[in-house]
C-alpha cells in the first residue's frame, strides 16, 4: 500500500469517528438531562476521541490536499469551509455538554440535530468522489 492510500484510510476513519462522535453529542445534548451518567461518559468522550478525531481529520485532509495539488480546485474550498463549519458546530456541542455538566442549559440550536453533521458527510463525500468543479 503506497502512501497515499495509507493516509486516505486514516483520514476517513478520523472523519468516521469524528461525525460518529458529533450524533452521539447530538442526542446526549437532546436527552441528557435524564441520564447524568451517560452526560459524564460522552463529555470525557468528546474530549479525548471526539476533539482528537476532528484534529486528525484535518491534519490529514490537509496533507492530503497538498500531495494531491488540490488548493487551486473550487471543489476543496466548498469542502473546507463546510469542514470549518462542522469545526464550528463541533465547538458549540462540546461547549453545550459542558454547560450540561455544570448544571446549565445547552443553546436549543445544537440539540437533537444530527441531521447537521449527516448532512455535511454526503456533501463533502460528494466533493470528494467527484472532484465536481
Amino acid at each position: 500500500m503506497d502512501g497515499y492510500l495509507l493516509l486516505r484510510a486514516l483520514h476517513i476513519t478520523a472523519v468516521v469517528a469524528w461525525i460518529g462522535g458529533m450524533l452521539a453529542n447530538s442526542l446526549t445534548l437532546a436527552h441528557a438531562q435524564k441520564h447524568p451518567t451517560v452526560l459524564r461518559a460522552m463529555h470525557l468522550w468528546d474530549s479525548h476521541v471526539s476533539n482528537g478525531a476532528m484534529a486528525l481529520t484535518w491534519i490529514l485532509g490537509i496533507t492530503l490536499a497538498i500531495q494531491g495539488g488540490w488548493f487551486s480546485q473550487g471543489w476543496l474550498h466548498v469542502k473546507f469551509l463546510i469542514v470549518l463549519a462542522l469545526s464550528a458546530l463541533h465547538g458549540m456541542q462540546s461547549a453545550g455538554l459542558r454547560r450540561l455538566s455544570n448544571g446549565g442549559k445547552p443553546p436549543r440550536a445544537i440539540t437533537a440535530k444530527p441531521w447537521l453533521p449527516l448532512g455535511a458527510l454526503l456533501v463533502i463525500a460528494l466533493l470528494a468522489v467527484t472532484k465536481p468543479f
